[in-house]
């Protein structure tokens, strides 16, 4: 895997999760993407300025357990919903040009069934970006993370 590219962003987590809905012109199609489903965690407070990270192969897939490896080895770690929604209103180009979708695995919601599920953002046919929901366990093409502080 080539070095990564950083993305700084100031990320504000006094933001509600619609309002970073609305505020990213996201299409969202899934009744399940909400706060209840998907609370914070602890350092999604206040503001801060942040570093993101893809990690992708140059070809193919990754399962979330050889993303989580990589992340792990560089001291980061997987991006949140929120997160996620920030770095696609930021910087829409980014997912605009790439034909994979860009998964944030530190959100993780478990339906009834027991089968989890993490926040992707996509471009699908139209001008914005698509927000939805995968199966945890499927391998994706790109893993979004946070650079932690050094």
């Amino acid at each position: 895997m080539p070095n990564p590219k950083v993305f700084l962003l100031s990320m504000d987590y006094d933001m509600s999760l619609e309002e970073a809905l609305s505020v990213g012109n996201f299409n969202c199609h899934n009744c399940n993407i909400m706060e209840k489903r998907f609370p914070r965690i602890e350092r999604e407070t206040g503001k801060r300025d942040l570093r993101f990270t893809i990690y992708a192969l140059q070809e193919g897939w990754m399962t979330p357990e050889v993303a989580l490896k990589k992340m792990k080895e560089k001291n980061d770690t997987p991006a949140t919903l929120l997160e996620i929604l920030a770095f696609g209103r930021a910087f829409p180009q980014i997912q605009k040009d790439n034909t994979h979708a860009t998964v944030a695995c530190g959100s993780i919601w478990t339906n009834g069934r027991g089968l989890r599920h993490v926040p992707y953002i996509i471009r699908r046919s139209t001008k914005n970006l698509d927000i939805d929901l995968t199966r945890y366990d499927e391998p994706h093409g790109r893993y979004l993370a946070v650079q932690k502080a050094i």
